[in-house]
Order: structure tokens, then C-alpha cells, then sequence
């Protein structure tokens, strides 16, 4: 369709509309009436493409009569420094800073990683860099940062696995050990500078509550921490029917208890969830806890 439109052609639409450019359309006009099924385009319509290089990177290359319309500008990531000062001015103003930049350091590392495997000599080490290591997005970090300001006890390892899942998305041995130095890395950290992390932590914050006021569009979720017992409260959005708490088939202080804390957690901080696994009734049962 960008390509029809781009040379000024028309598009039949799945409506049966023909999308017609604004220059043609206008054309028409001045000649006399125009069919009803046509479409103007607007002239300020745009079309941003987000993308990366291929190669390097797997993937199939944009046509070259097409690749010719296009503007291209490289967009690096943000400074650390320029995320950070963003997040604690406009997302979580009164989080944690170590742990932020903790996210940041992480992210950086991976960055690098990359960039010495793609300089390395090798076709097998440079495709470590191109086809095998994720870099973590600069949205996860946000929501992240976000997450510890309403959490406040929770710790970068034993989040990161919301953001970057990397046990499941890195299939390449060699990627894959690389990535878990960094994070063995991030754990003595935190070891080291407050004592609370070095451990494989499931989930430090439990769903311990769900309720709603009549007439209120929002669920107040509150959740203790399992540690020092302390509580914590946010609301989200819900639907509109019944909020479902205490749960069935939910084993307070389980493996499914905390892995529904973790979903309702990310959910608080405005985050799509996306279920890695076999099948169970945890999407199912976090659906109704927030009344959709």
C-alpha cells in the first residue's frame, strides 16, 4: 500500500474504498464529480518505519523501488545518564537510583557485548551479535524503575527476567553464557552493596488483597512483602464485573501465588503481559481478580 500510494496510485481497501493519493484525488475533483468509493489521503500522512539493517541483522531487505522513498536516520539509544535524568524526572521521581542505574549498567553491558562480537573475526562470533543476543529496550527499563517506586524492596535480579527473559530467548549456548555472566555480575552487586540480593528470588512482593468501591472503574491491588512483611498498595485499571479474591486453586505462599503477583505487578506499571509456558489458569485467574 506505501509503495501504491508513494507513486501516486490508488489501493482498493478491504471495505472496497479506493485509497487514492491526495494529488490524484484532487485532480479528479477539478475534472468533475468523484466516485463515492474513493478515498483522499492526507497530506500530511507519513509512514515510520522501525527497523534495522539486513544484512547484518536476519531478515528479509525492503525492495530498492521502495527502499527509495524512504528518509533514513539512525536512532542509537539514549545515554544512560539522559534515561536516567528522564526517568527520575518524569516516570519515578522518588525511586531508588542505584537501582536504576543498575537496569542501565545491564543494558549497557549487553550493548557492548555486541558490539565487541560484531567486530570480532568469526562468522560464528559476529552472529552472536546480529543473530542470537536481544539488547533490552529502553521501555523496559522505565516500567521497571517504575515497578521498584511502588515496590520499593524489590531487587533488579529478581525482576530482569520481566524485561528480559533471556533463559527463554537466547537458544544459542555461547549468547547465553555471555548474558549470564553479566547477570552473575549483577547479583554480586547487589550482594555487596545491601545484602539482599546474590539469591534466586521468585517473588518478594504477594497478592494479598483485591477490592473495588461501587462506582469505582479502578481495583485496589495491595500486596506484602514476604521478607519484612511490609505492605504495599496501587490501583489499576478493571472491568466491569465482580472482583475475584481470595483466589481458588491459588496456594498462598506458592509457586503459582507469586508468579500471579509478578503478572499483577508488571500489570500495575501499565505493561503488556506475555505468558511463557504450558497451559494453566493464571491468565484466566488474573482476569477475574481485576474484573475484566
Amino acid at each position: 500500500m506505501v509503495d501504491f500510494l508513494s507513486q501516486r496510485k490508488g489501493r482498493k481497501a478491504r471495505s472496497s474504498n479506493l485509497i487514492t493519493s491526495p494529488s490524484r484525488y484532487d485532480k479528479l475533483l477539478k475534472e468533475g464529480p468523484v466516485p463515492s468509493n474513493l478515498v483522499r489521503v492526507h497530506p500530511s500522512f507519513r509512514v515510520i518505519a522501525i527497523g534495522v539493517p539486513v544484512p547484518p541483522f536476519p531478515g528479509n531487505p525492503v525492495d530498492p523501488p521502495l527502499r527509495s522513498r524512504f528518509q533514513s536516520a539512525r536512532v542509537d539509544p539514549a545515554p544512560p545518564e539522559v534515561l536516567l535524568k528522564v526517568i527520575t524526572t518524569h516516570h519515578a521521581p522518588s525511586v531508588d537510583k542505584r537501582k536504576v542505574m543498575r537496569l542501565l549498567s545491564f543494558a549497557e553491558s549487553l550493548r557492548r557485548l555486541g558490539s565487541d562480537s560484531a567486530t570480532s573475526a568469526g562468522i560464528e562470533r559476529r552472529a552472536i551479535a546480529f543473530h542470537h543476543l536481544p539488547y533490552c529496550g529502553e521501555g523496559g527499563i522505565i516500567s521497571l524503575s517504575v515497578c521498584f517506586e511502588r515496590f520499593p524492596l524489590l531487587t533488579p535480579s529478581a525482576v530482569l527476567r520481566r524485561m528480559y527473559p533471556w533463559e527463554e530467548a537466547i537458544q544459542n549456548d555461547d549468547a547465553r553464557l555471555l548474558v549470564e555472566n553479566v547477570v552473575a555480575g549483577l547479583k554480586r552487586h547487589e550482594e555487596k552493596d545491601d545484602g539482599r540480593g546474590g539469591a534466586d528470588v521468585v517473588c518478594q512482593y504477594f497478592i494479598s488483597g483485591a477490592s473495588r468501591r461501587e462506582g469505582d472503574e479502578e481495583v485496589l491491588l495491595q500486596f506484602i512483602e514476604k521478607g519484612d512483611y511490609k505492605n504495599a498498595s496501587v490501583k489499576v485499571k478493571g472491568g466491569s464485573a465482580n472482583v475475584l479474591f481470595p483466589l481458588p486453586m491459588i496456594v498462598e505462599g506458592s509457586y503459582h501465588h507469586a508468579l500471579l503477583s509478578d503478572m499483577l505487578q508488571s500489570h500495575a506499571v501499565g505493561r503488556d503481559i506475555c505468558l511463557i509456558g504450558g497451559k494453566g489458569m493464571l491468565a484466566v485467574l488474573s482476569t477475574h481478580m481485576n474484573s475484566y
